[in-house]
């Protein structure tokens, strides 16, 4: 089981604006399918809980990120922990938000 723990970032571009603590969590199969999803990702990402069960993380990923998420991914089962960094995550009215 993955645990995964997300918070919703400002671009890059604009780091000076200081960062909200918003959160929402997440846990996911080995497969990165959903298999929980707090209520705060409605607030934060548009969509409902029970949208996202069963479904890959992968479906949500913005294809710049796949590359380095891939290897995260990877590199998670041989070192058994990692940290993603900051990557882009499709919200459910449309676009990218920081995460």
């Amino acid at each position: 089981c993955l645990v995964l723990i997300c918070e919703p970032i400002p671009h890059p571009s604009n780091i000076e604006i200081p960062l909200d603590s918003k959160t929402f969590l997440s846990r996911h199969s080995l497969d990165m399918k959903f298999s929980y999803c707090d209520e705060r990702i409605t607030e934060l990402m548009g969509y409902e809980p029970e949208e996202l069960l069963g479904r890959s993380i992968y479906e949500y990923y913005h294809a710049l990120d796949s590359d380095h998420l891939t290897k995260t991914h990877h590199d998670m089962f041989t070192k058994g922990q990692v940290t993603t960094g900051q990557y882009r995550m499709l919200a459910k009215r449309g676009g990218y938000v920081w995460v």
